[in-house]
């Protein structure tokens, strides 16, 4: 796996969590 893909899901599961309310927390 590619690093390039490995950060565009990162970056994807980081917004999701992010819209999900996950960090309000932080």
């Amino acid at each position: 796996m590619s690093l390039l893909i490995f950060k565009k899901i990162a970056e994807e599961r980081i917004r999701r969590a992010m819209e999900e309310g996950i960090f309000d927390n932080l």
